[in-house]
Parts: structure tokens; sequence; C-alpha cells
């Protein structure tokens, strides 16, 4: 578990995200991000908790070299968190989470087109609008329905190393207990926390974050005067 305090987190002009951290003794150090997310995986009746991660990918510099491709950074597991089996039990959490690390996009399990978990999603957005929080989205995770695919990801993520799950995390608990059987046994009802997690990662697997240079002239514009302006 990252277990460094982040004590504020500002958005760059290429869109990253920096993050101040506390070292103790008075001193700090900066972080880079080029994206902060999250999965938030819903509560299910019957005892399944509410569950979400926020997971951030490293800011890599993009190569001097025309033609040469761009590298992605490390995911880094920010945080987690469970709580009941109401909405109301995650949410303000969730909030506090996504101020706190700078993150304004969280991927969970819904589709407008087959109005799955609509409501839910509408009751999210108005309870940040009500807030006051922030631009925060709920959006659509890519590969929700396929918790078999979502495990692979995170799995090759891992393998790629450019993904570590801490122990001592839930996620980490169940990716650890996920067994090939549980895969025919509606797994996406018992694990929760790996539901969040593939639905982020799924998401960074299939939206790389965008971000831009700076621009910065090489000298200050300075109008033409005097005898020839035309």
């Amino acid at each position: 578990m990252n277990n460094k305090k982040v004590v504020k987190a500002e958005k760059t002009k290429r869109r990253t995200v920096v993050h101040t951290i506390d070292k103790g003794d008075g001193k700090t150090e900066r972080k880079e991000f080029a994206a902060i997310r999250a999965g938030l995986s819903w509560p299910i009746p019957g005892g399944t908790p509410s569950y979400f991660v926020v997971v951030g990918e490293e800011y890599v510099p993009a190569s001097k070299y025309e033609g040469q491709e761009s590298q992605r950074g490390r995911l880094i597991f920010l945080g987690e968190h469970e709580a009941g089996s109401f909405l109301m039990d995650i949410l303000p959490s969730l909030t506090d989470h996504c101020t706190l690390f700078g993150c304004n996009d969280i991927y969970c399990d819904f589709d407008e087109r087959k109005e799955n978990h609509i409501d839910e999603v509408h009751f999210c957005r108005t309870f940040v609008y009500d807030q006051k929080v922030g631009h925060i989205n709920f959006l659509e995770a890519p590969h929700h329905n396929d918790f078999s695919l979502g495990i692979s990801l995170i799995r090759h993520f891992i393998n790629q190393g450019l993904l570590t799950v801490p122990e001592g995390s839930l996620a980490h608990e169940q990716l650890k207990a996920l067994t090939e059987q549980d895969l025919g046994d509606s797994p996406e009802t018992h694990f929760h926390a790996l539901n969040g997690l593939r639905f982020v990662i799924g998401a960074f697997y299939k939206f790389a974050p965008h971000y831009g240079p700076v621009f910065t002239p090489k000298r200050p514009y300075k109008p033409r005067t005097g005898r020839g302006l035309r």
C-alpha cells in the first residue's frame, strides 16, 4: 500500500497531476502522474459491499526522437476503500480520495444503452453536484461485462512490471485467492475488489493518458513599429 502522505494535488498545463508528498521532518517531494483514475464496484444486495480503488500512471516524458514510440509509466496503487451495502456508505470517502489525489474519472459497471445501473450513476452524479466537490466523471468501464478479460489485463500489467498490487490490500488478497473454478461461478458477485481494480486497469489499457508539451515561445512577441510598417 502507498503509505506516503499526499498533502496536495495540482493539475499542470500539460494536463498531468503533481502530488506534493510529505516525507517527514519538514521535507517534501513531488511526483508527477500522466493520469489518476478510480474504479468503483457497486454494492450487491445480500452482503457484497461497495469498493473503490485509485490508481495513477507515472508520467514519462515523451521521447525527443521523432518516430520513437512513447513509453507508458508504471501504475501506482494509491488507495482503496471498502464500505457497506449502500452507496451512501462509500460516496463520501470516494469523493474525499478523488479530491486528495486529483482524480476526475471514476470507471464503473454501467451501460446507458441497456439502462444497466443508470439509477446508481445518476445518484452518484447528483451527490457530487450537491456536495460541490469539483469535476468528477462517472464513466462506463471498458470490458465491464467480461470478468475473465479484466483479470487477464491485471496480470498482463503485473507481468510487464507496470503494476504492483501491494500486499495487505484487499485487492491483493482477492487476486491471490482467485481460482479457475471461481471464474465459472459469477465471480463479479464475490470479488468486489477485483471488480474495482479491473475497471480502472481496463481504462488505462484502452485509454492511454493524453498530455502535451507546454508551449513556451523562444522570445516574447514584439509588434513592429516605425517606418516601413504595413
